[in-house]
């Protein structure tokens, strides 16, 4: 086989990449055609709304179980929360639990069951 026939037996024995670039050379009298058609990735079908629902309901639980555990927690701490606040004990328990102490003085229903609450840890 002379050159002419070989080149035309395998048309990627010449073929060499571009320095930098992936795209081939041409070299010789052809010119090699990628004949695969080009698929792009279609993008992941979620709705759009369910992300930001799955979020928001992530956000509202973690938040609640906080201020629960935020409101529970003030049983084990009860007296030393009263020397701060009412006599000279550790102020930062007092602003720890100012805004519980102020929000049992707007809504009675919290401040019943914070009284209920506090009464079972001080027995």
């Amino acid at each position: 086989l002379g050159p002419r026939e070989a080149s035309r037996a395998s048309p990627t024995a010449d073929r060499e990449l571009a320095p930098g670039l992936d795209l081939p050379s041409l070299s010789g009298n052809h010119v090699l055609v990628n004949t695969e058609p080009v698929h792009p990735e279609p993008p992941p079908e979620t709705p759009a709304s369910q992300p930001q629902r799955s979020r928001f309901w992530e956000i509202t639980i973690q938040v609640s179980i906080s201020w629960v555990i935020y409101m529970l927690s003030i049983g084990p701490v009860y007296w030393r929360w009263y020397s701060g606040k009412y006599v000279d004990g550790p102020t930062i328990l007092s602003a720890f639990y100012e805004p519980l102490w102020r929000l049992c003085g707007i809504i009675p229903p919290l401040r019943w069951f914070m009284n209920w609450y506090v009464s079972l840890w001080i027995l």
